[in-house]
């Protein structure tokens, strides 16, 4: 009969391997949606956006021309590029660590500066949010302006949960590593001793 002994460790650390493969997936997903969603609103959302450019440019006393706008989209995708690069590496290397093959500390590194980006982001975000319910709950005659994104403000706290999770899996994994190692060794040397 066939017996396995897998001690709360051994078990834990597939747990955590299973957890560095989704928060990897999760991780090149946000990557990708991100580009869609901005091309998406610099596509559906013109008008606006134009506008906003236009007055940006025109209050510093510029005239404005049409490539601006153009210029705006490449800019936005080529920032866009390399993020969605970053987080392609950051998914790929915590994927390649849950499955056993690759263990790099640059890309937990990596996540912690897009962590600490994600929590200012997620700031900002949360406190325009916040402005707007109170202007729209005030009593002053004031309209409260552009409704800021409620969905970006969650998909943002998404974002940095998974990151969050990806940096302590990892960080586990690799402690957990040490202790499975030498749990291994001793029942070898149990086996041969006898």
């Amino acid at each position: 009969m066939l017996e396995t002994r897998n001690s709360a460790t051994e078990i834990e650390l597939r747990r955590r391997q299973n957890t560095l493969i989704i928060v990897g997936v999760g991780t090149i997903l946000f990557g990708v949606w991100s580009i869609v969603k901005t091309v998406g609103l610099f596509y559906f959302d013109k008008a606006r956006r134009l506008a906003v450019l236009k007055g940006m440019i025109e209050s510093n006393g510029a005239a404005w021309e049409d490539r601006y706008y153009t210029l705006a989209v490449v800019l936005a995708v080529i920032v866009l590029a390399w993020d969605l690069i970053l987080r392609a590496f950051i998914g790929w290397a915590a994927i390649s660590e849950g499955m056993g093959k690759h263990r790099s500390l640059l890309y937990v590194i990596i996540a912690c500066l897009m962590l600490w980006s994600s929590i200012w982001t997620m700031t900002g975000l949360s406190a325009e949010y916040v402005k707007y319910l109170i202007q729209l709950t005030s009593e002053t005659p004031e309209a409260p302006g552009q409704e800021p994104s409620l969905s970006a403000v969650i998909i943002e706290i998404t974002s940095l949960i998974m990151l969050a999770e990806m940096i302590h899996a990892s960080i586990r994994v690799r402690k957990l590593n040490g202790e499975s190692g030498k749990l291994k060794k001793r029942r070898k040397t149990g086996k041969h001793g006898r």
